[in-house]
């Protein structure tokens, strides 16, 4: 193809095994895309397709980003046939707003998939993100997101919060602190957890 026009091509097998029972699963997939570029962005044609034990699991979806003077903006739509002969609806949208010293994120999506033995899982994911630069060697993130997925009869919700704080401490040493919480809730009740994080790095640089 040309400049404007690209092609993507990519094969995946993934391999299930229960010990209880003895038994596996395998799922062997295809996916394939085609990315046409504009001045302002580009447009996406994409498909894949999934060989179950339980059936063929077929998804179309076509996209279109956005080059702006002030970020990005990117929106897919899509339509997957489930291996229960079902249809769903999938979609993607993200934005990124570009401040004078850092910038806002935000992403929206809708995807279906393989679960457990393969059953068809639907997730549903919102995240919001903001980076900051506080001074010329340090910079402070905040990151927001839930998370449901949806499986037979079954839901799941996570919610997590996320800050993370990174200092230069020189040209090859950096300082980077971190806070997270995560709550979980579904059938069998609620649970949360937190962390936190202090890490000191340095980067090398070889020469020959």
């Amino acid at each position: 193809m040309n400049a404007a026009t690209q092609a993507r091509i990519g094969l995946h097998y993934s391999l299930f095994e229960e010990e209880a029972t003895d038994t596996s699963r395998e799922t062997l997939g295809l996916t394939a895309a085609v990315d046409f570029d504009r001045p302002d962005g580009s447009f996406t044609l994409g498909f894949a397709a999934d060989d179950t034990p339980d059936g063929t699991r077929l998804s179309v979806d076509f996209g279109r980003t956005y080059t702006l003077p002030t970020g990005s903006l990117s929106a897919s739509i899509g339509l997957t046939r489930g291996t229960d002969a079902e249809l769903y609806a999938t979609g993607n949208l993200q934005m990124r707003y570009t401040l004078p010293r850092g910038a806002l994120t935000a992403s929206l999506n809708r995807s279906v998939g393989p679960g457990s033995d393969d059953a068809e899982e639907i997730v549903t994911s919102l995240s919001l993100g903001a980076h900051n630069a506080l001074t010329p060697v340090s910079n402070i993130g905040v990151n927001l997101a839930f998370v449901r997925a949806e499986e037979a009869a079954e839901t799941t919700d996570i919610t997590s919060f996320g800050v993370t704080y990174d200092y230069a401490l020189g040209p090859d040493w950096s300082l980077s602190a971190g806070y997270g919480f995560q709550q979980r809730d579904d059938a069998g009740g609620s649970a949360n957890a937190s962390s936190v994080s202090l890490t000191l790095s340095r980067t090398f640089d070889f020469r020959p």
